[in-house]
């Protein structure tokens, strides 16, 4: 006996049929773990951005008070200590005013 060629295209449209939901659902897990990669990416780079933020606001509160013990105490010349500092005081005022905004 020969097989019934519609049972035989039933089989094959079923078979099809099964490898396309599968195909579907492989699909579906890889956009899963993509979107969770992601997620965690974004997550790393917020923290990153969060201490990188910190560190300069923390940079710039010790420019900040650095500067303003210059300017109280002024600058002494003669003193070796202070030998890398060397600002006019237009300069300093400039600075003095952009850091303490």
């Amino acid at each position: 006996e020969k097989d019934d060629p519609a049972s035989g295209m039933a089989t094959a449209d079923a078979l099809e049929a099964k490898g396309l939901k599968r195909k579907a659902a492989a699909a579906a897990q890889m956009a899963s773990l993509r979107h969770s990669t992601k997620q965690k990416l974004v997550g790393q780079w917020k923290d990153r951005v969060t201490l990188y933020s910190l560190c300069c606001h923390l940079t710039m509160q010790c420019l900040r008070s650095f500067v303003g013990k210059c300017t109280q105490q002024g600058l002494d010349h003669d003193s070796d200590r202070d030998e890398f500092i060397r600002l006019s005081a237009k300069s300093r005022s400039g600075l003095v005013s952009i850091l303490s905004s």
